[in-house]
């Protein structure tokens, strides 16, 4: 497979070539890897007028995708993870990919890698001294 891409493509051709560097073999529901360029950390990479793009942003505009100032980022979603046979970083699947913010980012990671301290950990019972308790100041 010829992945090399011509300098000065109309959106057209980007648009093509762009959709050739998707693994879809697993169909519809599974996640996409991009099979060119990546980052260290797996996602994907893609120079647009001079500048480095992690392709699962653009697969997500491409898509119709809209990004706002509240939910700047995109995320992927839980099909996309490593521990479920997902892609990773590198799925470009638009089903697979939403608007957010760090917030949101944050908090989906510490919700699947379990980080969130709850019951025992939470620091209303490692440290209960730190905790208001009404008392008048």
């Amino acid at each position: 497979m010829n992945t090399a891409r011509k300098r000065n493509m109309t959106d057209d051709e980007f648009v093509a070539w762009f959709e050739s560097m998707l693994d879809k073999s697993g169909g519809v529901d599974a996640c996409w890897p991009w099979i060119g360029a990546q980052l260290k950390a797996g996602y994907g990479t893609v120079f647009l007028k001079g500048q480095a793009h992690v392709t699962h942003r653009v697969a997500f505009l491409l898509s119709g995708g809209v990004l706002t100032d509240e939910k700047p980022m995109v995320l992927h979603g839980a099909a996309c993870s490593v521990n479920n046979g997902g892609a990773g970083p590198a799925c470009c699947n638009p089903t697979h990919l939403s608007a957010g913010s760090g917030s949101d980012n944050q908090g989906r990671d510490r919700r699947r890698d379990g980080t969130i301290p709850t019951g025992h950990r939470h620091g209303s019972m490692t440290h209960p001294e730190q905790v208001a308790r009404g008392e008048s100041q």
